[in-house]
């Protein structure tokens, strides 16, 4: 969107309902961000198996904490919609605003 001589971007999410391992769980779509998440409380609860995280970044915008977290693990993650399925790779992050946030890489 542009303003006179100010352009300016607005992200847009989108809030869906998916089933990980046949559980209910909150998604969201969203254009702002370029990583894809999955909440650390997600991963506990379904003891999902994580590995470090190849490149350590400071995540400062998703939890509280701000810059201060660093995202350390990673985590294979199969979600459906409907009759859609897909597997990817996520972050782990003390999300809680949902349990996966997908970025403009999906």
């Amino acid at each position: 969107m542009t303003t006179g001589d100010t352009t300016t971007s607005q992200a847009t999410l989108f809030t869906h309902n998916c089933h990980i391992k046949h559980v209910l769980a909150t998604l969201i779509l969203g254009n702002g961000s370029h990583q894809n998440l999955v909440a650390q409380d997600l991963v506990q609860c379904f003891s999902l198996p994580t590995n470090s995280n190849p490149s350590l970044y400071p995540l400062g915008w998703v939890h509280k904490d701000g810059p201060h977290l660093l995202v350390s693990k990673r985590c294979v993650v199969t979600f459906a919609i409907g009759s859609f399925h897909d597997t990817l790779v996520c972050d782990v992050s003390p999300l809680n605003c949902a349990y996966i946030l997908l970025g403009i890489p999906y």
